[in-house]
C-alpha cells in the first residue's frame, strides 16, 4: 500500500512564484523551443531518464494492456536501467494502485500523507496545480506549459529558505513534469497522445500521477537509504507512468 511511504513531514514554504500567464488562455507561445529540456535545472536528468523507460514501455505496449501489464513491463525496463539495484519489493503494484484511486481528489489525500518535509509536499501541490491549470484551459501549445514550468524551476532555484536536499527533490519532480507533459502531448505516436484524444482531464490525472509517483519514490528511496533518493524518483515516476497509461489509451 501507499501507505508504506506516508507520514507527516515538517517544515514551511516561503515560495514567491508567479506565473508568467497570470489568465490561462490560448495562446502560441513562441519564447522557448518545443522541446523538453531545461539546462538550469540541475536534476534535469530525471525528467530525460523517465521519458526513456516510458517510450521502452509504450513501444512495447498494447491495446490489451492491463495496469498489471504496464507495471509489469516498466519493472522490466527499470531493471536494465538500474540492474541489481530495487528491491523486488519496492514500490509495489498496490503503491501503484493507491496513487490511481485518489485521481478524483487529484492525488491531494497522498500529498498530504507523503513523508516528506511539508515544503516538499507544498511546492508538490503547486506543480500539481500548474498542470491542472493548464489541462483546464484546454491549450495546444506545449510551450505555454514549459514555459510555466521554468518560471516556477527558476523561483525555486532562487529561493534561499528552501534547503539543497528538498530542492532536489522539488526540481527532480518539476522537471518529471515538463518532460512527461513533453511526451504525451507532443512524443507519444499520435494514437497514445492525450492531446490527439482531446480529453483533458486524462492529461491531467496522467502527469500528475507521474509526479506523485516521484514523490512515493522519493519518500521511500530516502529512507534508510534503500536506493537512494534519485532512483527512488524514478522507480516511483515510471511506474506511475505505466499505470496510468492505461486510464489514457482504455479508460473511455
Amino acid at each position: 500500500m501507499v501507505a508504506s511511504f506516508l507520514a507527516i513531514g515538517s517544515c514551511s514554504s516561503d515560495n514567491n512564484y508567479t506565473s508568467p500567464h497570470p489568465e490561462v488562455e490560448r495562446t502560441e507561445s513562441k519564447s522557448i523551443s518545443a522541446s523538453p529540456y531545461n539546462e538550469n535545472n540541475p536534476y534535469d536528468s530525471i525528467g530525460i531518464i523517465h521519458n526513456i523507460i516510458l517510450s521502452k514501455v509504450m513501444d512495447n505496449a498494447n491495446s490489451s494492456y492491463t495496469i498489471s501489464d504496464y507495471y509489469n513491463s516498466t519493472k522490466v525496463q527499470l531493471d536494465l536501467y538500474y540492474p541489481e539495484q530495487i528491491p523486488k519489493d519496492f514500490f509495489t503494484e498496490s503503491d501503484v494502485l493507491s496513487i490511481l484511486d485518489d485521481r478524483d481528489n487529484y492525488y491531494s489525500n497522498v500529498v498530504n500523507d507523503l513523508d516528506l518535509d511539508n515544503v516538499v509536499k507544498e511546492e508538490l501541490s503547486n506543480i500539481l496545480n500548474i498542470i491542472k491549470n493548464f489541462g483546464e484551459g484546454n491549450i495546444d501549445d506545449y510551450n505555454y506549459l514549459k514555459e510555466e514550468i521554468i518560471s516556477y524551476e527558476n523561483s525555486i532555484i532562487n529561493n534561499t529558505t528552501i534547503n539543497s536536499e528538498n530542492k532536489q527533490y522539488i526540481l527532480s519532480f518539476s522537471s518529471i513534469a515538463r518532460h512527461s507533459s513533453y511526451f504525451w502531448v507532443m512524443d507519444a505516436p499520435p494514437t497514445q497522445t492525450v492531446l490527439g484524444k482531446n480529453r483533458w482531464w486524462k492529461f491531467i490525472v496522467v502527469i500528475g500521477a507521474d509526479v506523485i509517483g516521484a514523490a512515493g519514490g522519493a519518500a521511500l528511496g530516502s529512507v534508510g537509504g534503500v536506493v537512494g533518493t534519485g532512483v527512488g524518483v524514478m522507480v516511483g515516476t515510471t511506474l506511475a507512468s505505466g499505470g496510468a497509461a492505461a486510464l489514457v489509451d482504455f479508460d473511455f
